[in-house]
């Protein structure tokens, strides 16, 4: 009886320690859209649905956006926007911005920048599906505001910056798989760390350092 006791304790025991030892993470479900990003991409960054920084020009955006079918509304370049962004909005995020692409003038320049929204209502991209589809940032920094302190990762080879939570509540948790990418910014990849931060004065100060993986926290440098 006491054999047969601790037998049961053991399988038991084994048990919560194999359960424990197999993390699992959850996905929020996914618009269609953000799937096919994910999953089957038109392009790697830092190109979009077509759209590349340094060789799309603004009106070839326009006309790109204006195509895609998920794109519900389009924001033109004007003097009550701004004279140099387009911008756009998803189906499925109620009425927010998702996208802006930045050039000097409308409609020739070739734009510079592209901005996502990747949090999106329910339909959120992990750090850890952005990793597994467009490849691992090598550097990372904090950006810190008055609302808190975002993670800014840096993928060289694609010109992008994923960036991770910024909201105070959140400050002492570190980089998880599960962390929500709340915006992805792309530009033409430059040769190097130093060529990125002299294109981005701003990041003249910044604690900028290589990034050790998961668990690193650069809000807590």
């Amino acid at each position: 009886m006491k054999k047969s006791l601790q037998t049961t304790l053991l399988s038991l025991l084994l048990g919560v320690i194999l359960i424990s030892g197999c993390k699992t993470y959850p996905v929020s479900p996914k618009l269609p859209w953000i799937e096919r990003w994910l999953s089957s991409p038109v392009c790697q960054p830092p190109c979009w649905e077509g759209i590349t920084p340094g060789e799309t020009t603004a009106k070839e955006a326009h006309e790109k956006l204006a195509a895609l079918p998920d794109v519900e509304r389009l924001w033109l370049p004007s003097d009550y926007t701004s004279p140099h962004v387009l911008s756009w909005e998803m189906a499925g995020c109620d009425g927010s911005t998702w996208g802006s692409v930045y050039f000097e003038k409308y409609p020739n320049d070739k734009i510079e920048w592209t901005y996502l929204k990747t949090s999106c209502e329910e339909s959120n991209i992990t750090l850890q599906e952005m990793i597994s589809t467009f490849g691992t940032p090598e550097y990372a920094w904090a950006d810190r505001n008055s609302a808190g302190c975002t993670a800014e990762l840096l993928v060289i080879e694609k010109g992008m910056i994923i960036s991770t939570y910024g909201t105070g509540f959140l400050l002492n948790k570190k980089l998880k798989p599960t962390s929500v990418v709340i915006r992805v910014s792309m530009s033409p990849p430059l040769d190097g760390l130093e060529k990125v931060v002299e294109s981005m004065p701003y990041l003249a100060d910044a604690d900028i350092r290589e990034w050790q993986g998961y668990d690193d926290d650069p809000c807590n440098w």
